[in-house]
């Protein structure tokens, strides 16, 4: 339970104080138990009323009231329902109880009402839980960056989960019923995109108010489960193939030529050799028979 908004109404006007403002900016949970507390400080002969709707936007009319209290017997009287007022007559405040429903709630307002000496209104933007984010970037090549969200409660929104930066600029968005912009895929919990990079740019999951900023980029590159093979083939044989394939034609071609070579210079030296052994026994021969002839 939370203890999150605190209202002073003052003499003579209605001013309205929110106090744990961290509290609220940090979102709420699917099916987390939520409490508003309203301090309400008016005249006891005035007529006090608090109304609590949620609508869709800051600019809507049209508004059923999901809680409904009036002051009978100088104590707010709230008739019960999914929310719940819960009066506390020695703080002076009046507690607002619900559920926290993503499907009901996430990305609306809650809208307070208050009545004293004048009327005074306030919405309250309901987000999904910042902690309820994952994230992560990395770079896919030296232009691009692939950019993952994921949130505990996606699958509990009726809005899209939107992939954006600092700037405002949106680059892409998923819905859970795989509704995606071009370079955009679904996860189970999220979605991831293919994201123009820029140097210092701070890039943002959003889902229903709740923004989460990425501050890290992985310098690794890292593929799209789908190409990772194709990258890994690119960058691993072509450099490796090349080498080899030079290295061992260079060194096989020398080696031949030099057997040739000392093979061809031994032949040679063997038929010098067999003539002029041929030449001495012709010599001696003539030398014979010279001899026995005188």
């Amino acid at each position: 339970m939370f203890r999150i908004l605190a209202f002073a109404f003052v003499t003579q006007a209605t001013a309205f104080f929110i106090c744990e403002q961290d509290v609220i900016d940090r979102g709420f949970c699917h099916q987390q138990d939520v409490k508003i507390a309203v301090n309400i400080n008016c005249s006891a002969n005035m007529t006090d009323s608090l109304f609590v709707s949620v609508v869709k936007n800051r600019s809507s009319t049209d508004q059923n009231y999901n809680l409904q209290c009036r002051k009978i017997s100088n104590e707010l009287q709230c008739p019960g329902g999914d929310m719940k007022g819960i009066s506390n007559a020695i703080n002076n405040t009046l507690d607002i109880k619900f559920t926290f429903n993503n499907t009901v709630y996430a990305g609306r307002y809650l809208r307070i009402t208050v009545f004293c000496y004048d009327r005074k209104e306030k919405d309250i933007l309901l987000k999904p839980c910042v902690s309820g984010f994952t994230s992560s970037a990395a770079f896919y090549n030296t232009t691009t960056v692939t950019v993952r969200c994921d949130h505990l409660d996606f699958n509990y929104s009726n809005t899209p989960m939107r992939i954006k930066d600092q700037g405002g600029n949106i680059h892409g968005s998923c819905l859970k019923n795989n509704t995606c912009t071009p370079g955009c895929k679904l996860l189970s919990d999220g979605m991831h995109c293919l994201v123009p990079y820029t140097s210092g740019k701070i890039y943002q999951c959003d889902l229903d108010g709740a923004v989460y900023n990425i501050t890290d980029i992985d310098t690794v590159l890292t593929p799209l489960p789908d190409t990772t093979t194709t990258t890994q083939r690119t960058t691993t044989v072509r450099p490796t193939g090349t080498t080899t394939r030079r290295t061992t034609v260079r060194t096989h071609g020398t080696s031949h030529k030099t057997t040739k070579s000392s093979h061809g210079s031994t032949t040679s030296l063997q038929s010098t050799g067999v003539n002029i052994m041929a030449s001495i026994y012709v010599v001696f021969g003539l030398l014979i028979f010279f001899i026995c002839k005188k």
